[in-house]
């Protein structure tokens, strides 16, 4: 425990200095930070386009990508801004620079690994948490849930960064590979995973883990319940409704992710209220109240759904009764 402890004490120390050494030259510190940030707000720039375009692809939509972001830049911002070195240390192992660290009485690892911080990765954390804020999920549940999820993700790229980096001992200087290497990890984990099947899906599960540094965090975030994640690993079957019958939601019961969800044709709703906007244009009479159709949908009816083939004309009704009396009069 007394190991432990000053283990801990060591990392605040290396880190409050390579903050102090970062303070003494901050116009540099701060442009690098924010050039990070317009570098992730171009990348970032890229899918707003795209999913104006396509709007929902295998169940992803552009609320989970700015959740994603969140997650990754985060964690990225996290673990390079403390461990920054891992990022160099191939390069470090190969120049012969790890004997000033195994002649001191420290880990050499945590030595090595946090006696630097990337400046710019603090400009990837505030990227992060202005993507989260742009979420809306301020609930301590949610905030606390995305934390973990962003230092889980952070601690499987320092992770895969270092043992990358060490490959240098077996193959001389390997800081091209490492490079390679974690620059693919970046890239497939800053895609929708869902697109990625086949020998790259089992890639981003073991050698390259960028299902562990994205797409995983994500769905932990996105569900926010443990038992049906789970559940769904374990290969259980979970009963899932929704309401609305949007894109998302039809995208999901087609993977079988969803059950069923209450189908209430919202964009006929906006052609009926085209329609009566028309009507009342002309003079005419339009019902007070006008009902329009619903239904349950599974992927049983789904196409029939998509197809049009379920909707009824809408019909005029009545005001609800509440406590005897209608709620509109």
């Amino acid at each position: 425990m007394q190991r432990i402890k000053g283990e801990i004490l060591f990392l605040v120390a290396l880190w409050k200095t390579n903050l102090s050494s970062a303070m003494e030259y901050r116009a540099s510190f701060i442009s690098q930070v924010v050039g990070m940030i317009l570098n992730d707000v171009i990348y970032f720039v890229f899918w707003l386009l795209f999913f104006d375009r396509f709007k929902v692809v295998q169940g992803w939509g552009m609320t989970d990508m700015v959740l994603l972001f969140s997650i990754i830049t985060t964690g990225f911002g996290l673990a390079f801004g403390l461990f920054g070195n891992a990022l160099n240390l191939a390069e470090i192992i190969a120049q012969g620079r790890l004997d000033y660290y195994l002649a001191l009485p420290r880990s050499v690892l945590v030595h090595v690994l946090a006696s630097r911080s990337s400046l710019s990765a603090w400009g990837d954390l505030t990227f992060g948490i202005l993507c989260y804020l742009y979420t809306g999920r301020f609930s301590l549940p949610e905030i606390s849930i995305w934390v973990i999820a962003s230092l889980c993700s952070g601690a499987v790229l320092v992770s895969s960064f270092a043992i990358f980096g060490c490959l240098s001992f077996w193959l001389g200087n390997a800081s091209q590979l490492a490079t390679q290497a974690t620059n693919a990890i970046l890239t497939l984990a800053l895609y929708p995973s869902d697109i990625f099947q086949g020998v790259v899906r089992f890639l981003m599960l073991t050698i390259l883990p960028a299902a562990f540094v994205g797409a995983i965090p994500l769905e932990i975030v996105r569900r926010l319940d443990w038992t049906a994640l789970a559940a769904e690993k374990l290969g259980k079957k979970v009963f899932t409704i929704g309401i609305d019958g949007n894109d998302v939601t039809l995208d999901l019961i087609k993977q079988g992710k969803v059950t069923a969800t209450l189908g209430v044709y919202p964009k006929k709703m906006g052609e009926q209220v085209v329609k009566q906007m028309q009507l009342v244009l002309k003079g005419e009479k339009v019902p007070y109240i006008l009902l329009t159709p619903s239904i349950i949908v599974d992927q049983s009816n789904l196409d029939d759904y998509e197809a049009g083939k379920t909707w009824t004309e809408p019909v005029e009704g009545k005001p609800e009764l509440d406590s005897g009396k209608p709620t509109v009069e």
